[in-house]
């Protein structure tokens, strides 16, 4: 069900059960070029919005019903659902998520959000959107604290399994273009993950060339994000590709001593 407004029409609420992801930039606001002349900063921001259209609108045409709804520094992801969310629904919207981060990371943007479940209602035509989903999406987000999109647990919760049992689970998918885990956690004292790095296993050693440098760049520029890059790096150091040392010479020494 769609709302239909026009001239003459009222607003009527819709809710709709859909996964939800929230997802914002970090640092935003250092992207804003300060003015016309400033290339380097509007080549960043250029980069950012062609980037996500661009990823959102072939994720759209590959995957039928998901929705998007791009403001600024926010990036809304929705994908409908059953009132119990299936394996292979809550796989697809995580994907997306995934693809759109490590777009974004190859261009040296970092991303922070979360993903949750629920009623909401978003009319992109109009761009409404409005729902208890969006609320509790952007307040974990906040909860997220470094460069990831964390899964809410009370998704988790509705399955009535462990935490272990629900990452297997996800993680056992038959997606030919993504090779290794959909979702993942550091240890067991933080909270699951979108591995959006999961798809080094394709690409290899350009692409972790590309992820140390904007890294390098970015870890030592500023003290207040320094807690965040670190954990990138580390959780760089966890996702590169193992399997291929002959390409990879180097690589994890080079983050260590980052």
């Amino acid at each position: 069900m769609m709302v239909s407004m026009d001239d003459e029409s009222e607003f009527k609420l819709n809710y709709e059960n859909k996964l939800v992801a929230y997802i914002d930039v970090l640092g935003f606001k250092e992207l804003i070029p300060a003015d016309e002349g400033d290339t380097e900063r509007s080549k960043r921001i250029e980069d950012y919005f062609d980037t996500v259209l661009k990823d959102l609108k072939h994720l759209s045409n590959r995957k039928k019903g998901l929705e998007k709804l791009l403001l600024s520094d926010t990036i809304l992801l929705t994908y409908p659902t059953q009132e119990l969310p299936t394996f292979v629904e809550f796989q697809e919207i995580a994907l997306a998520i995934a693809r759109v981060q490590y777009a974004l990371a190859l261009k040296g943007i970092w991303t922070r959000g979360a993903l949750t479940r629920g009623k909401i209602h978003l009319d992109t035509k109009n761009n409404v959107v409005v729902g208890p989903a969006l609320v509790k999406a952007y307040l974990l987000e906040k909860e997220a604290l470094f460069p990831r999109v964390i899964v809410d647990p009370a998704i988790l919760y509705q399955y009535d399994i462990s935490r272990e049992e629900f990452i297997t689970k996800i993680n056992d998918h038959n997606t030919h273009d993504w090779k290794t885990n959909i979702i993942d956690t550091l240890n067991k004292d933080e909270p699951m993950y979108i591995h959006y790095l999961g798809g080094l296993n394709e690409r290899r050693r350009p692409d972790c060339d590309s992820f140390y440098e904007h890294l390098r760049r970015a870890i030592y520029q500023s003290q207040t994000h320094y807690d965040k890059y670190r954990w990138l790096a580390n959780y760089l150091m966890e996702s590169f590709p193992r399997d291929f040392q002959e390409d990879m010479n180097g690589f994890e020494q080079k983050v260590y001593n980052l």
